[in-house]
């Protein structure tokens, strides 16, 4: 009986993981520092799978990414960007909703 339940809560954990959708970055935002712009976000803490930030102009275009945990990139270089988009990328591959930055 105890084997059974074990077995059937490994099975629930390791679905559970395996269906679990991609958290996107937070608190996104352009800080002005000593004359630079840098772009900084939050991961979620309870999101350990998270591989990368992939940043992304109003056209669709790479212009950076960044591997976690990293959450800063300075982009006093890409003033000619309306918005950028972010969106947090698992190991597996799988993109969060993307978070918009004006």
């Amino acid at each position: 009986m105890i084997k059974k339940a074990i077995l059937l809560l490994t099975f629930i954990a390791v679905h559970v993981c395996s269906s679990a959708q991609v958290f996107p970055v937070y608190f996104a935002d352009v800080i002005k520092e000593d004359g630079k712009e840098i772009l900084h976000f939050e991961w979620r803490p309870d999101f350990q799978s998270n591989d990368k930030a992939v940043i992304r102009d109003d056209q669709g275009a790479v212009v950076a990414q960044l591997s976690y945990p990293l959450n800063s990139l300075d982009v006093t270089q890409l003033k000619g960007h309306a918005s950028l988009f972010i969106s947090a990328v698992d190991q597996q591959g799988k993109s969060s909703e993307a978070v918009i930055v004006d």
